[in-house]
């Protein structure tokens, strides 16, 4: 699945969706969670997408079945902005001026994760899948 985030990319502020314990402290899980949940963008728009989210989450195995079919539509948007934010931050994205060659190259090596890309369209895309 594959979600536009062209306007998010180019205003989002990573560092306040995704953070470690030596930039924040102890709480930055709490911290980063309570910023998504306040910033919380609609990038899943339809019931098809928040379920092929909660299987793609599912796959990651932090959470039981039963615990990711409770989520709210509101904690899978916001989940998933602290995985774009967290991506960008990997890779050492220019949001405002973007390497789409190097990030591509680096995706291509296995040192990012490299869901990301630019479309032929120019919009910029989150790939959710495996």
């Amino acid at each position: 699945m594959n979600i536009i985030i062209s306007r998010l990319f180019k205003t989002i502020k990573p560092e306040y969706y995704s953070a470690s314990c030596a930039e924040l402290g102890e709480n930055a899980g709490r911290i980063t969670w309570e910023n998504a949940m306040e910033a919380c963008p609609r990038l899943l728009k339809s019931s098809g997408q928040l379920s092929d989210f909660k299987k793609y989450m599912a796959g990651f195995g932090a959470w039981d079945d039963v615990e990711i079919a409770k989520w709210t539509s509101r904690e899978c948007n916001a989940l998933l902005l602290q995985l774009i934010a967290g991506d960008i931050r990997e890779a050492g994205v220019d949001t405002k001026n973007p390497n789409w060659n190097k990030y591509q190259v680096d995706s291509e090596a296995g040192i990012i994760h490299g869901n990301m890309y630019r479309g032929d369209d120019g919009q910029v895309y989150y790939y959710i899948g495996d």
